[in-house]
């Protein structure tokens, strides 16, 4: 099924959003980047949807025996993949004579919202961790993943109104904490939040194995 895969560059992954719960179909959600208000779903990339499918693209490394080997996959360990098609630019990408648009909430987007800093301490616990990783290869891939993802602001929309706080999440192998700092407000002429929201500054605090989490419980 794989023969002459490898030819290609990059594939698209079709995958459940597998942690998901079950909850009642609501047509629209709150969209962080808009402060919390709401849109319809099939205009966000919310993983709510009335069927929790997505779409990812990935570049292709590698094919070996019943294996890919990807790079930039944005998604959890264990997804399950329903599907591998190979990205043919002819065909998915607009045509260059075509014009391209977007909303204006969405303009700006992988743009980096927060500051991120590294404590000497984190530092030190990504070079242990390293070598526990699955699917980073090193340290400072590790350390890079991380300043990607706190730099985008990833917290929910009720915390985006807080000036401080502590924010954990899990990469990899490796349990993040960070403490957040408000540095300032784009706002409206009105006087509200814009809808880029707080821009801020990520500390990482500390870095530890998911399974030494688990161990102290």
């Amino acid at each position: 099924a794989l023969d002459g895969l490898r030819a290609f560059s990059h594939v698209w992954l079709i995958f459940a959003f597998h942690h998901v719960t079950t909850q009642p179909l609501r047509p629209k959600i709150k969209v962080p980047r808009l402060g919390g208000r709401r849109m319809g779903v099939f205009a966000t990339r919310s993983p709510h949807r009335p069927n929790p499918i997505g779409l990812s693209l990935a570049a292709l490394v590698n094919v070996e025996n019943n294996r890919l080997d990807l790079a930039g996959v944005d998604l959890v360990d264990g997804t399950p993949i329903l599907d591998v098609k190979p990205y043919i630019p002819a065909y998915d990408a607009p045509p260059a004579s075509s014009t391209v648009s977007t909303p204006d909430w969405i303009r700006g987007a992988g743009e980096q919202l927060c500051t991120v800093e590294f404590t000497a301490g984190a530092i030190a616990d990504a070079r242990v961790c390293a070598a526990h990783l699955r699917l980073l290869r090193s340290a400072d891939e590790l350390l890079q993943t991380i300043e990607d993802v706190l730099s985008a602001d990833p917290r929910p929309a009720y915390r985006r109104k807080l000036e401080t706080g502590i924010y954990v999440f899990d990469c990899d192998e490796v349990r993040v904490s960070s403490a957040f700092q408000l540095v300032g407000r784009l706002r409206n002429e009105d006087g509200t939040d814009a809808a880029t929201e707080n821009f801020g500054k990520f500390t990482v605090e500390s870095i530890v194995l998911r399974s030494s989490v688990a161990l102290d419980k």
